[in-house]
C-alpha cells in the first residue's frame, strides 16, 4: 500500500486511521474541526485486480485484434475509424489525425516504434511528448511535425497535460 501524507489545517486535527476492507486498498482517516467531522479516503490505484471476462466473451482489444486479420473487417474497420474523426468534437488532436487514418492506438505504436499504452497517455493528455516521439509519429501519420505539434496541444488543459 502507497502511504500518503495528511495535512489538515490549524482547526482540524487528526483523530483516528483505519484501514479500510481488504477488498478496496485505502485508508480511511477522519479528522474533527470546528465546523464537524470530515473524513478522507485514500486509495491506492496501484494494486487494481484483474477484470475476468464471463466465458465466452471477449474483450474489445481481442476481438479487434481478430477483426484486424480478416482484410475485408479491416478495411470496415479502418473506414469507421475515419468516419468517428470526422465526427469527433475534440478538434484535430492526435486520436483525430489517428482516426482518420484508419488505424489503431497499438498499429500507430507499431509504426512509430512505441507502446499503445504511450499512445493512449499522449492522446487523453497525460503525457508529454519528447520531440524524437513527435518526430516519429508525425513520420508514421504522414503529417508535419508541426501539425502533430498543434495536435498534441490541443490535448492540454491551461498548458498542463489533462
Amino acid at each position: 500500500m502507497t502511504s500518503m501524507t495528511n495535512v489538515f489545517n490549524g482547526s482540524s486535527k487528526l483523530t483516528k486511521t483505519s484501514s479500510l476492507e481488504p477488498a478496496v486498498a485505502g485508508v480511511l482517516t477522519q479528522a474533527e474541526s470546528s465546523s464537524g467531522t470530515c473524513h478522507v479516503i485514500e486509495l491506492d490505484v496501484s494494486d487494481r485486480r484483474e477484470e475476468t471476462l464471463p466465458v465466452g466473451y471477449q474483450s474489445i482489444g481481442e476481438l479487434t485484434k481478430e477483426y484486424e486479420k480478416n482484410p475485408r473487417r479491416r478495411r470496415a474497420l479502418a473506414k469507421a475509424r475515419s468516419w468517428l474523426a470526422d465526427y469527433s468534437d475534440e478538434g484535430r488532436t492526435l486520436k483525430h489525425y489517428r482516426l482518420k487514418k484508419g488505424i489503431s492506438q497499438a498499429a500507430l505504436a507499431e509504426k512509430a516504434g512505441m507502446t499503445q499504452a504511450h499512445i493512449a497517455r499522449l492522446e487523453s493528455g497525460q503525457s508529454d511528448a519528447q520531440m524524437s516521439t513527435v518526430l516519429r509519429l508525425a513520420s508514421a501519420l504522414g503529417l508535419k511535425p508541426a501539425t502533430l505539434f498543434e495536435a498534441l496541444l490541443l490535448n492540454r488543459v491551461d498548458g498542463a497535460p489533462r
